[in-house]
């Protein structure tokens, strides 16, 4: 099991951002799927971003990869 935690804006969706986190078994740009996210919390003593993590099992594949994509749309 991977545990993959990234900071995230509180004010991601009024800024236009969204935070796409991706597995794929290879590098193909259209093999990417988008994992769940599992939770999130307040960042200790920072009000502008949470701690979102995701657990992802690497049990089914020999290899995988992941990326966190940051996406901005006005």
């Amino acid at each position: 099991m991977l545990e993959y935690v990234y900071p995230k804006r509180v004010d991601a969706e009024a800024r236009g951002l969204s935070y796409l986190l991706e597995h794929s078994t290879s590098l193909d740009p259209g093999d990417w799927t988008v994992v769940e996210v599992q939770g999130d919390q307040p960042l200790e003593g920072d009000l502008a971003f949470i701690e979102v993590k995701s657990r992802i099992s690497t049990l089914n594949e020999v290899m995988q990869f992941f990326r966190l994509r940051t996406v901005f749309e006005p």
